[in-house]
């Protein structure tokens, strides 16, 4: 047992001590608040309002498109075929977005529209442009169909999906709880990818350094593997403490 314990030691010490370590220990979790931080800016809306140029190519849509203060809709000429509105979505400085709607839209239920932009927008105004297109398209079918509109608003219904746990149906948090589950997994699966490969890693440098003949001629293959496991693993839950702390630290001071 004390064979073990020496290379468990030497394994956990060799490893705490590499600059490597030292360097992700403190780099990482500011690399993860990082990018989610990073995440959060980009998804937040910049703009305040969208000045937008639709090229309706199959001329089904004008009127139809829904229009409001933030999301302006412009039409593009009539006599202009998409290069050249595109020529004019380049010059204008003023135009934020090129939504163009292809003839082909409403042939079948699977159709892609296209939105060209100078700036990315947020994924609030691509929701929202897909919602309004979905919505033309509906109308242009309601009333080609000869449906009456009310009628049609009347049988259109939107169900919200609750999820509850019949043991506590106060709670309603479970979409949430699984979204933190696939994250620890992804991050448990992830830290056994990484220190397997520390694992791996490490036997071949003892063999090529010719250490583990000297380590071998003292104690068994097994007891030397289990010892490296464990060491490595070690390492491991160390460093995940940090992270642990570290994220919690800038969070706070954040």
């Amino acid at each position: 047992m004390s064979e073990i314990w020496l290379i468990i030691k030497r394994e956990y010490w060799t490893r705490i001590r590499k600059k490597t370590f030292i360097i992700m220990s403190f780099l990482g979790p500011l690399l993860i608040v990082g990018f989610i931080g990073l995440t959060a800016v980009l998804s937040k809306e910049k703009k305040n309002s969208y000045e937008i140029i639709v090229f309706d190519e199959a001329k089904l849509f004008d009127g139809v498109l829904r229009n409001n203060e933030k999301y302006h809709l412009k039409w593009a000429p009539e006599d202009k075929n998409y290069n050249q509105v595109q020529e004019i979505f380049k010059a204008d400085e003023n135009l934020d977005l090129l939504l163009y709607l292809p003839s082909n839209l409403i042939k079948t239920n699977s159709m892609t529209a296209k939105c060209l932009y100078k700036a990315i927008p947020s994924s609030s105004a691509q929701k929202h442009l897909t919602s309004i297109i979905n919505e033309a398209i509906e109308l242009y079918r309601v009333n080609q169909n000869q449906i009456n509109i009310e009628t049609y608003k009347a049988i259109k219904t939107r169900v919200n999906l609750d999820i509850i746990d019949v043991e506590d149906p106060e709670n309603k948090n479970i979409q949430r709880k699984g979204i933190i589950g696939f994250v620890f997994a992804f991050f448990i699966y992830f830290f056994i990818l990484m220190y397997s490969v520390q694992v791996m890693r490490g036997v071949i440098e003892e063999k090529t350094s010719r250490i583990i003949e000297i380590i071998i001629s003292s104690v068994s293959s097994f007891k030397l593997m289990t010892a490296k496991i464990i060491g490595v693993g070690l390492v491991g839950f160390t460093q995940f403490f940090i992270w642990i702390f570290v994220i919690t630290v800038t969070s706070y001071c954040c």
